[in-house]
């Protein structure tokens, strides 16, 4: 019966975040972020988990620890910071999102990826059936993760005997943001139906290459051990102890810059040098391989806050064809706000939030791919469950990612100039 799943996923997730608290601070100048920066890397708590990025246009959200706590607000009314708590007991949350995972039922086939946030080993198992689909084909990078699992390509296209350019789309980098892993499966089944009008359409201008869980490691990690791990789970080999290296500062683009640390128990700790996770070197390798197709277009989807980022975030030099990148993603931030009317933010980091190196969209355009974006899909900041979101908004976020790379897709001013 499905309490009785309840009561096995409720003790899968090792760590316990009973009394954690998620607070939301008002950052109101550059000073202000550069305060809350140097917190991470600090010494001076024992864990304090950036869940937004910083940004004068919305409120800082932290996770904070029970130790933490006092010695956090001591710290902010130093320097005059405010905060407002969002979220109490962040274990509770963590809590009811299993419970709503165990009443979605099992499908013939396994977990339902369109209902629910599925395994790695039930991803596999998933994949492995769409590979008999005639419009899909799974492939696996040259090199597996640190761990030796594999990291999927999902090549969707309308015939595979005629290749097209290509559009890549990278999910799962961030161990956590379950709802950008199950948006990019749900866009895997929604391009593979032959009955679809949008996915044709899609399909007739590009081929579709989807890495659904480019951090499997750290996935598996999320599911059995700590639900709010974000890096990969490499040896580190930096400043301190720790383990993981975060894959989306591991990139060749401005690496070890703004928005990284060099600090091994850092959520943004960089690794030894660009590309040295495992995950970013395959993904690296199988998109600008020498029998790979020319690259239009790569998304790197992510979540939370509902922001549509344009290159660069590691520099606030904007590129050259910046104001056609913002008139393109303007225009896929129009149709997917049709869905729930959802206000996502267009910009670059700098601009919108606080500068981040070596991301993989930066790396997709600084080596010519004509497009690149990141998304960040919802929640809002300034709800109370962050990454912890529950399920019932996978259709809604994988309605929101494909209406807008639909207009991506059959948007009739791309200019690759």
């Amino acid at each position: 019966m499905w309490y009785i799943a309840i009561f096995f996923l409720l003790g899968v997730c090792a760590k316990d975040f009973t009394g954690h608290r998620l607070i939301s601070i008002t950052a109101r100048t550059n000073a202000d972020l550069e305060f809350l920066n140097s917190l991470s890397d600090s010494g001076a708590f024992e864990e304090l988990d950036f869940w937004t990025e910083l940004s004068l246009h919305h409120p800082v959200e932290i996770r904070v620890s029970p130790n933490d706590f006092e010695k956090l607000q001591q710290s902010l009314y130093d320097v005059g910071l405010t905060y407002i708590i969002l979220n109490h007991n962040i274990q509770d949350t963590i809590d009811d999102e299993k419970i709503a995972m165990a009443k979605v039922p099992k499908n013939a086939n396994g977990c339902d990826v369109t209902g629910t946030y599925c395994t790695f080993a039930e991803i596999s198992a998933w994949l492995d059936e769409k590979d008999a689909d005639p419009r899909v084909q799974v492939s696996v990078t040259a090199t597996s993760s640190f761990e030796g699992r594999p990291i999927f390509i999902v090549k969707v296209a309308a015939d595979m005997n005629n290749p097209k350019e290509a559009v890549w789309i990278e999910a799962g980098t961030h161990a956590r943001e379950w709802i950008a892993v199950s948006s990019a499966l749900n866009l895997i089944e929604r391009l593979s139906d032959t009955q679809d009008t949008f996915a044709n359409e899609m399909l007739s201008n590009f081929d579709f290459y989807i890495v659904p869980v480019h951090n499997p490691d750290g996935y598996v990690y999320s599911h059995t051990s700590n639900r709010l791990w974000r890096k990969n789970r490499q040896t580190c080999t930096g400043i301190g102890s720790g383990v993981g290296t975060d894959l989306n500062r591991n990139w060749g683009a401005g690496f070890g810059g703004a928005g990284t640390s060099a600090f091994c128990s850092s959520h943004t700790y960089r690794g030894s040098a660009a590309f040295s996770a495992p995950e970013t070197a395959a993904l690296r390798d199988a998109a600008f391989g020498a029998d790979s197709p020319y690259i239009r277009a790569f998304f790197s989807v992510h979540c939370y806050s509902e922001f549509m980022l344009v290159p660069y975030g590691y520099t606030s030099t904007k590129p050259a064809r910046y104001t056609h990148l913002v008139e393109v993603a303007d225009a896929m931030m129009a149709y997917l706000e049709t869905v729930d009317n959802r206000y996502y933010l267009v910009g670059t980091p700098p601009d919108i939030l606080y500068a981040a190196s070596g991301g993989a969209y930066d790396y997709f355009y600084i080596e010519g791919v004509p497009y690149a974006y990141t998304y960040e899909l919802r929640p809002q900041s300034g709800t109370s469950n962050g990454f912890v979101i529950s399920p019932s908004n996978i259709p809604t976020a994988a309605e929101e990612l494909f209406i807008s790379l639909w207009a991506f897709a059959t948007y009739d001013n791309l200019n690759y100039d």
